[in-house]
């Protein structure tokens, strides 16, 4: 996962660009109010509007308290993307061994297949606030946009590797002779939700990096520093 040859600019609310990124924010969070408050009013007029067995009464309420969560969830990662930058959110120095295992067994739920990760032995990684959000914010980015909403089930290639300086995460197709995917620095303007906003953040908090393949608007590789 090499960079020569490349201009990496990592994405953060700067002063300079706030206004802006505060802008996007608002229109990334009205596209992800929709979804949950549809479903609420959905399941709102379903209990209006007829006699409903127990069961589907107790569905419909439960659908409701699951949209009204969404909604919360969402307000919370708008306050944290409207805080200031924290310094205090760059320590936390852990193992890498223990950032991969935790990759790898998000990415798994997520249904990728993990290569080996020994590569991660020996070295330690600042990871923020938690070594848990770290890993949800890394497979967040690597998880294709479209896979997530179409539920697609075409086997994804999670590889590990490392140089002297970083650790770097990689998500590509199965091959036999795989070809790496030519690598440039991310553009913030293709993130699609809130959720992947704050994700991209935290990485950048830490000093590190996202790449996207030439030609595609999903995230397909994270670097992260190595602590010396």
């Amino acid at each position: 996962m090499t960079n020569e040859g490349l201009r990496v600019t990592p994405y953060a609310m700067s002063d300079l660009q706030r206004a802006a990124d505060i802008e996007r924010l608002m229109q990334l969070l009205m596209h992800d109010l929709r979804s949950p408050l549809g479903v609420a009013q959905g399941y709102v007029s379903l209990l209006g509007g007829q006699a409903l067995a127990a069961d589907d009464r107790v569905r419909a309420l439960r659908g409701v308290s699951d949209a009204i969560a969404r909604i919360a969830a969402l307000m919370d990662d708008v306050g944290a993307l409207l805080a200031p930058d924290d310094a205090e959110s760059r320590q936390g120095l852990v193992e890498a061994s223990m950032l991969c295992e935790r990759v790898s067994a998000e990415a798994g739920r997520r249904g990728m297949h993990v290569a080996s990760r020994d590569v991660c032995d020996g070295v330690r990684v600042r990871v923020g606030t938690s070594v848990d959000r770290l890993s949800e914010a890394i497979t967040i980015v690597l998880t294709p946009t479209e896979r997530a909403r179409r539920g697609s089930t075409t086997p994804l290639l999670l590889g590990i590797s490392r140089n002297e300086t970083e650790l770097g995460f990689r998500v590509g197709g199965h091959s036999a002779h795989p070809r790496p995917p030519e690598l440039v620095a991310f553009d913030p303007e293709t993130i699609g939700s809130v959720e992947h906003l704050k994700a991209h953040r935290h990485i950048s908090l830490l000093q590190g990096r996202v790449w996207s393949e030439v030609g595609e608007t999903r995230a397909c590789g994270v670097t992260l520093p190595l602590a010396h």
